[in-house]
C-alpha cells in the first residue's frame, strides 16, 4: 500500500494537477494553466516536467514540422493513481480505466480536450448556480451511471432544478454505436421515476451528425415524450461560442 511518504514528493499545486487530469483525463499545458488561474507558465511547465519525471503523469508532445506548434498533452501514470487512492473523493471504482492511458488514441483524446474546452468555458461564464460533472463525479451507485453521459450541467436547486446532459461521440465510432447510446437514453427517461427536465445534446464528428439528426427526427415523431434533443457538432459548437 502507498503513502504519501512513500510516493516521490510533489507540491499542493501538483496534486490540483492529477485531481484536474482523473476529472478530464487529458489536458494540454493550456488547460492546466487557465484551470489553475496562474499567470507563469515557466511554473507550469516546471511543475508538469517534474510530474512526468516522477511518473506521475504521461506526456504527448511531437517534435515533428507543423506539429510542435500544438501544446502537449497530459495524462495519469502509475504514481498519479496511487496518490489519488489515498484520497477520499476519488472512486476506486474508476482507478481500473487509468491505468491504460497511455494507449489510448487520438479520438479519445480529441473527446477529452473538448470536454475540456467546455469545462472552461463553462468556468468562464456561468454562476454558482451551476455545477459541472464530468464521468468521474458520479457516484458509483448514483442512477446516473446506467446512462453514464460525458456531461451533466445543473442548473438550479431543489424543485427548480434543470439537468442538461451532453454525450460526445469519437470520430469513427459506428452508426450502429450512436444510434444504441441514443436508444438507451431515451429508454433511462422514459421510465416513470427518471422523467426529469432534462435537454440532451449529442454531439457528433461532422460527417454522422446530419444521418444521427434525422433519426432522432423520426424516433420524436413515433413518440413526442421524450425529453427534448439536439444534434450538434464541436464545430457548431464553437462557431455559437458555447465552447472556445
Amino acid at each position: 500500500m502507498y503513502t504519501h511518504t512513500t510516493l516521490p514528493h510533489i507540491t499542493k499545486k501538483q496534486q490540483e494537477i492529477l485531481f484536474l487530469l482523473y476529472r478530464l483525463r487529458f489536458l494540454n499545458r493550456i488547460h492546466i494553466q487557465t484551470l489553475l488561474n496562474h499567470k507563469d507558465y515557466h511554473r507550469i511547465n516546471t511543475w508538469l516536467k517534474d510530474l512526468t519525471e516522477k511518473e506521475y503523469t504521461g506526456r504527448i508532445y511531437s517534435t515533428k514540422l507543423k506539429e510542435n506548434t500544438i501544446p502537449a498533452r497530459y495524462y495519469l501514470k502509475i504514481n498519479a493513481i496511487r496518490y489519488l487512492k489515498t484520497r477520499s473523493e476519488c472512486y476506486k471504482q474508476y482507478f481500473n480505466k487509468l491505468y491504460k492511458e497511455e494507449k489510448k488514441k487520438e479520438p479519445f483524446i480529441e473527446k477529452c480536450l473538448f470536454i475540456a474546452d467546455m469545462y472552461l468555458k463553462f468556468l468562464t461564464e456561468n454562476n454558482s448556480s451551476y455545477h459541472f460533472y464530468t464521468q468521474s463525479d458520479y457516484s458509483p451507485t448514483s442512477i446516473i451511471k446506467e446512462i453514464n453521459p460525458h456531461i451533466v450541467i445543473l442548473k438550479g436547486k431543489r424543485n427548480q432544478k434543470r439537468y442538461y446532459l451532453y454525450e460526445v461521440f469519437e470520430e469513427g465510432q459506428p452508426q450502429w454505436y450512436k444510434k444504441d447510446k441514443i436508444k438507451k437514453y431515451l429508454a433511462f427517461f422514459a421510465q416513470e421515476e427518471k422523467k426529469l427536465p432534462v435537454h440532451l445534446t449529442f454531439v457528433c464528428p461532422q460527417k454522422s451528425h446530419i444521418s444521427i439528426a434525422r433519426y432522432i427526427k423520426r424516433l420524436e415523431e413515433t413518440d413526442e415524450s421524450f425529453p427534448g434533443m439536439v444534434v450538434t457538432t464541436r464545430e457548431q459548437m464553437r462557431q455559437d461560442g458555447i465552447i472556445s
